[in-house]
C-alpha cells in the first residue's frame, strides 16, 4: 500500500511551495490584478509562493524578436530550468505566457516533473485577439480551426504581421501539442468558458471551473431601497454596450440617477448625448468604487460581449447590491436570476429589464447576492478552491 502524500493530510493541505508563472502587461490589467491577489491569499494561508515573471519589452525591435520567439522562446525555458534547479515547487501554476515566455515554459514544467495547472484568462487560445469580438460583434470564426480569418482581419492589436505571429504561436501548441498532455488542469472562471476549451479540443476531465474571488467590503450601512442611484463600473467600449443601453434608459425614464464610473474611446459620444439623470465620473479608485457599491441601489452590467468573468460582477454581489446584467456566456452564470438577463443590445428587452429593476424588492434581491457572494465567491471559499486545486494534482502526480 502507497505511503499517503505527507502534502494532503485528511483532506486539509499543509503548506506547499507553489511557483506562479506569469507574462506581465506593460499595462497592468485585471489578470495581473488577479495573480497578485491569489499570492496575497496563499502566502496569507501559510503557503511559500515563488514567481517566474517577465514582461513584454516596450521598445520596437526587442518587441518584434520576442513576438517572432513567441511561439517557441528557447531563452525563456533556458531561464525556467535554472531556476528550477534552485529547488522544485509542489506546483506551478501558470497564468499568462503571451509573449516573452512563449509556450516553452509548459514542457519545461512538465519534464522536470512539475504538476502544472493554468488559468486560461481569456479566449487566446481560440481567438487571436483572445476577445472572441470583431467589429463590434461577437466572432468565432477561428474557434476550432486555424486562424486564417484573424490574420486576414488582423485581429491581434490591427497588425497583420503580430497577427501572423499569434497564429503561428497559437498553432504550434496545436500541432505539436505542448499545452495538452503538459498541463494537468486547465482553469476558466465559468461553464461557458470550459464548454468552449471543449469545443476546441481539451479533454473535458481537464477543466476545472474555478471563479476568481473578491475581497470583503463589510455589510452595508444602508439598504439598496435607500438610494436612487444606479451604478455602471467599466471601460467605455463598445463591447460593453453601453450606448444601446442608455437609449433604454432614456425610453424607460426609471426615475433613478445612473453613475457611469470608467472611461474609454466611446466617453465623448456618450457624453454628447447623456440623457437626464446620468453623470459620468470617469475612473475613480478601486476603494471608492467599493464604498460607492455599498451605497447604490444597484449595478447595471450591459455588456454585449463574452466576457470571461467580470470582476465588477462580484464585487457588487459582495456589496449586497442587486445586479441587472445581460445574459450572455458565463454573466448570467455568475450572477444568478435574482433580476432577468436582458438579450446582450436587444432595446425592448433592456427597457424591460429596466423597469424590472424599478419594480424588484432590491433588498431581498441585494441580500440574496450577498449570500451567493459569501457561497462562491469569498476569499474563504478562494483559497478552499485553489488548494482543493492543488492538492488534487499533486496527489494525482504522486500516484494516489
Amino acid at each position: 500500500m502507497p505511503e499517503p502524500d505527507p502534502r494532503v493530510v485528511s483532506g486539509t493541505p499543509t503548506p506547499l511551495a507553489i511557483l506562479q508563472v506569469h507574462n506581465r502587461y506593460r499595462q497592468a490589467g485585471g489578470e495581473d490584478t488577479v495573480v497578485a491577489a491569489e499570492r496575497r491569499l496563499l502566502t496569507e494561508a501559510g503557503h511559500r509562493v515563488s514567481t517566474f515573471e517577465a514582461e513584454n519589452p516596450s521598445a520596437p525591435l526587442p518587441t518584434v524578436g520576442n513576438l517572432l520567439l513567441s511561439p517557441w522562446n528557447p531563452a525563456s525555458a533556458a531561464a525556467l530550468r535554472r531556476h528550477l534547479e534552485a529547488g522544485l515547487p509542489d506546483v506551478a501554476h501558470v497564468h499568462n505566457t503571451w509573449y516573452s515566455l512563449s509556450s516553452s515554459v509548459i514542457p519545461t514544467l512538465h519534464r522536470a516533473g512539475v504538476p502544472t495547472v493554468m488559468t486560461v484568462h481569456n479566449y487566446r487560445l481560440a481567438c487571436l485577439s483572445g476577445q472572441l469580438y470583431r467589429d463590434g460583434d461577437i466572432c468565432t470564426d477561428c474557434v476550432g480551426r486555424y486562424p486564417l480569418a484573424g490574420v486576414r482581419h488582423a485581429c491581434y492589436r490591427g497588425s497583420y504581421g503580430a497577427s501572423l505571429a499569434v497564429a503561428a504561436a497559437s498553432s504550434l501548441g496545436r500541432a505539436r501539442s505542448y499545452w495538452q498532455p503538459h498541463i494537468d488542469r486547465f482553469v476558466v472562471m465559468t461553464g461557458f468558458a470550459r464548454d468552449l476549451l471543449v469545443r476546441i479540443g481539451i479533454d473535458p476531465d481537464k477543466v476545472w471551473v474555478k471563479p476568481h474571488f473578491a475581497a470583503d467590503p463589510g455589510p452595508r450601512t444602508s439598504p439598496p431601497s435607500s438610494s436612487d442611484t444606479v451604478l455602471f463600473v467599466g471601460r467605455l467600449g463598445s463591447e460593453k454596450g453601453l450606448m444601446p443601453f442608455l437609449d433604454a434608459w432614456r425610453q424607460a425614464s426609471p426615475g433613478l440617477k445612473l453613475r457611469i464610473i470608467g472611461d474609454g474611446d466611446l466617453r465623448p459620444a456618450i457624453e454628447a448625448d447623456l440623457p437626464p439623470g446620468v453623470e459620468i465620473a470617469g475612473w475613480i479608485p478601486s476603494d471608492r468604487v467599493h464604498a460607492e457599491m455599498l451605497a447604490a441601489r444597484a449595478l447595471v452590467f450591459p455588456s454585449v460581449w463574452y466576457e470571461t468573468f467580470g470582476m465588477v460582477l462580484v464585487e457588487a454581489m459582495a456589496a449586497g447590491l442587486p445586479v441587472l446584467a445581460s445574459g450572455i456566456a458565463g454573466v448570467a452564470e455568475t450572477v444568478g436570476d435574482g433580476l432577468p438577463h436582458p438579450a446582450p443590445g436587444d432595446h425592448r428587452s433592456w427597457v424591460a429589464g429596466i423597469e424590472a429593476l424599478v419594480a424588484a424588492d432590491v433588498d431581498a434581491v441585494g441580500a440574496g447576492n450577498r449570500r451567493a457572494y459569501l457561497d462562491r465567491y469569498s476569499t474563504e471559499r478562494g483559497i478552499a478552491d485553489l488548494e482543493k486545486l492543488y492538492t488534487t494534482v499533486i496527489s494525482e502526480s504522486s500516484g494516489h
